[in-house]
């Protein structure tokens, strides 16, 4: 015998022939205060469930929270005066900001305009003439990052930055302030924009150069980076830590930051509180502040609009001495909550300790409900107040318990003797999952019994299509699952069968409390209808409409006039049809009038409607059709006829169709006016010698291949 290697034995050097001797470690034993815990913690997990522990901690927090009420009202009359303060403060700062953006960016404004005056409207034929007036502007182009002159159309004539003085070939004629500026003949200071020849975003100042006659001959303008806060006084916008200074316009587009690779973004993307401050700042413009003041996450925001213009400065900056005064104050505020609490909650603790000891009885009483070992009406503590009441009630609810299952368990079994017995599928569904069904139902669809038993009512249908058919019809769950229809329902083998499905909800008034579902398979009702329907629109020998269906359709499209499409009517009239029947017997001229049908579908489009009026007579709507094309296509249909016959006694008997036209062209005449047009012209290519086709008081038809005259 050899014993059995384990993962924690260790083998010793001793072997011996039949055996190998293992030595396994001791477990070291816990440290005290774990096993200490383990046999309290039952106790204390106990006791911290119990009604008398829930109260006492119920005051403590009380008490706390009525020492914290108190201290937080002095907290909130001290940080009241330090917010205003402290926003007063940065409004005045950033008031003083957008003052100093206004100044320099009337100074821009002014700067263009003198070099507009300066610059004559002949220098616009000479590009020489441009460059010179470009470089010579030194003062003008100290002020831009570029300098550029255009035409009327806003072709860039010269454009000059510190790469050098050159001609672009570029047109600022599709911009927005390009236009309002030959609109407006004034200066005009452009939304921000990605500069067509720098591909940085810039803000662009232009003013017009008049001609004599006050015409517009050209412009010139300078462009001002946005990464380089040439708008900006850069000492104007120094901060402290934690503090940011920026220029938006409304739309919360930055215009200017102290940290420059925040430029030309959006206000939501600022770290720390951009999203808040974007939020404020955007219901602040909408409503029609020119400014505006908020602390958001700690920090003061403030928001002053530049005059002039629609652009903002806002400031945002860490209050920290607010934060330092909330602090101190809320941890005093914390320790008096927390001591007072405790003190609380250990005296009121004692009290329900000692209020509370009948309950002990009624727990145990309670408990021994579970495994039944005493009577209902037996063990229950004796004794007034709310204990003795609550024994009583509990009582009273065991009692009625006791009840209510021995209805429950007849009931059920009742219920289960109808849903056997019954002819129908019956399953009770909650939500979209089945609960509970009959044998008929899982028969139904093809699954063992209780298979079904909570999987989604998905899975009974085909197709999503038919589902959504299904929640559509009853309204989906809100609507209590109430629904009657028929349905392609999928079995588990995977083939299909129709069912018509009937849905009532148990409680109208509850959704939540499910429906009842009954299925009945009806694919050979279903398919007896169906029938009958194709019956009554269709002839029974050559499977083509009938004069009911004809003149149903004939009548809908006559309701439709006047309509910017043609419609044209053939009346078909079979020639020595009779000879066939008499000779050859009805057998064969039903095959010839089968042989007919094939050959007016197949000589008609798809979107023409073929009938067969009764004996050998037939006709066609020919949709979207003019006369012409109708005559054309008759013929077509006419010599085809004559293809088609049988074989009598060695000899081949034929047929032939005359055949009369008509274009429905207006709607005065009624569905028997045009079919009477359309029977008097068939009459008369019959007249003429049959093999014909004619039209409604028209002479012979003469068409390549008709043998009609």
């Amino acid at each position: 015998m050899r014993v059995p290697h384990s993962a924690t034995a260790r083998p010793v050097t001793r072997h011996d022939d039949d055996f190998v001797l293992f030595d396994t470690p001791s477990t070291p034993e816990p440290p005290r205060w774990r096993a200490a815990w383990l046999r309290l913690r039952p106790v204390v997990e106990q006791q911290a469930g119990s009604l008398k522990v829930r109260i006492a901690a119920s005051v403590a927090v009380l008490v706390a929270v009525s020492i914290a009420v108190s201290a937080g009202a002095l907290q909130r009359a001290n940080d009241r005066d330090i917010r205003s303060a402290h926003l007063e403060q940065e409004g005045r700062a950033a008031a003083a900001q957008a003052d100093r953006i206004s100044h320099r960016l009337d100074a821009l404004q002014s700067n263009v305009r003198r070099a507009a005056l300066r610059l004559s409207p002949k220098a616009f034929a000479n590009e020489a003439s441009l460059q010179v007036f470009v470089g010579d502007a030194s003062a003008f182009a100290s002020a831009f990052s570029a300098i550029f002159v255009s035409d009327r159309e806003g072709r860039v004539l010269v454009y000059a930055d510190d790469k050098g003085v050159r001609k672009p070939d570029t047109s600022i004629g599709d911009r927005d302030y390009f236009r309002r500026m030959l609109q407006d003949r004034r200066v005009v200071v452009s939304a921000p924009v990605v500069g067509k020849v720098s591909n940085l975003p810039m803000i662009a100042v232009m003013a017009p150069v008049l001609a004599d006659g006050a015409e517009i001959v050209g412009a010139v303008g300078g462009s001002l980076l946005l990464a380089a806060n040439q708008l900006l006084d850069p000492a104007g916008f120094a901060v402290g830590a934690g503090a940011t200074a920026m220029l938006v316009d409304a739309d919360g587009r930055i215009l200017a930051h102290a940290d420059e690779r925040r430029v030309y973004r959006d206000l939501a993307s600022e770290p720390v509180i951009g999203a808040p401050v974007a939020a404020w700042f955007g219901a602040a413009v909408a409503g029609g502040l020119r400014k505006g003041e908020t602390l958001l996450d700690g920090h003061a925001v403030v928001a002053a609009a530049v005059p002039g213009t629609d652009w903002w400065v806002i400031r945002s900056a860490r209050d920290d001495r607010l934060a330092g005064s909330a602090t101190a104050m809320g941890v005093r505020i914390a320790g008096l909550a927390i001591g007072g609490g405790l003190v609380g909650g250990l005296l009121i603790l004692g009290l329900l300790a000692w209020l509370l000891r009948p309950m002990a009885h009624l727990e145990q009483r309670a408990l021994g409900l579970l495994d039944g070992s005493l009577p209902v009406d037996q063990g229950w503590p004796r004794g007034s107040g709310e204990i003795g009441r609550l024994a009583r009630v509990l009582q009273h609810v065991m009692r009625e318990r006791a009840q209510s299952e021995q209805q429950n368990q007849g009931l059920m079994k009742r219920l289960a003797g109808v849903m056997a017995a019954a002819p129908i599928g019956i399953a009770f569904v909650r939500g979209t999952r089945f609960e509970l069904m009959s044998r008929e139902f899982s028969v139904l669809l093809g699954y063992p019994d209780d298979l079904l038993l909570g999987r989604s009512v998905r899975d009974v249908f085909s197709s999503d299509v038919e589902f959504d058919e299904h929640f559509a019809a009853s309204g989906g769950e809100s609507d209590g699952g109430q629904f009657d229809g028929e349905f392609t329902l999928l079995r588990r083998d995977g083939s299909t069968f129709h069912g018509h499905v009937q849905g009532r909800s148990v409680d109208p008034s509850d959704p939540s409390a499910g429906s009842i579902w009954l299925i009945a398979d009806v694919t050979e009702r279903r398919a007896e209808r169906e029938r009958l329907a194709w019956s009554a629109h269709h002839d029974g020998l050559t499977r083509l409409h009938n004069r009911a269906a004809f003149e149903a359709e004939l009548q809908r499209m006559l309701d439709l006039l006047p309509r910017p499409l043609p419609i044209s009517l053939l009346f078909i009239d079979l020639d020595h049809f009779k000879q066939v029947n008499d000779n050859a017997g009805h057998a064969a001229g039903d095959q010839v009038l089968r042989d007919v049908a094939a050959c007016l579908t197949a000589g008609v489009r798809g979107t023409d409607l073929v009938a067969r009026l009764g004996g050998d007579e037939f006709a066609v709507i020919l949709r979207g059709c003019a006369q012409d094309a109708a005559l054309r296509l008759a013929d077509g249909l006419r010599a085809a006829a004559l293809q088609v016959g049988v074989m009598h006694e060695g000899r081949r008997l034929c047929i032939g169709a005359s055949i009369g036209v008509v274009e429905i062209n207006s709607a005065d005449g009624d569905m028997a006016h045009w079919m009477a047009q359309a029977d008097a012209a068939c009459y008369d290519a019959k007249r003429s010698g049959r093999d014909a086709v004619r039209t409604a008081g028209s002479g012979p038809l003469r068409l390549v291949g008709n043998t009609a005259d």
